[in-house]
């Protein structure tokens, strides 16, 4: 995994939080943090998705389940 920080949310009161590592993110997702809810971007000009169709992107590109923060696009 790459170190390099390039993923940000916005938490629920709608601040922006970032910019933080794949690694960072895909722990915090493994430990449960985040709702299906939660609006994700990868670099700081995309545009914000749900991490529920982050998760249908990554499906839809990558054979085998992993967590959603890696680039799909």
């Amino acid at each position: 995994m790459t170190g390099e920080c390039r993923w940000y949310y916005k938490d629920p009161t709608g601040i922006l939080q970032g910019p933080f590592s794949q690694g960072q993110m895909a722990q915090w997702y493994d430990l449960g943090y985040f709702q299906d809810d939660l609006e994700i971007a990868f670099g700081e000009n995309s545009l914000f998705l749900p991490l529920y169709e982050y998760k249908a992107i990554n499906l839809r590109q990558i054979s085998g389940a992993g967590p959603p923060f890696f680039p799909a696009f």
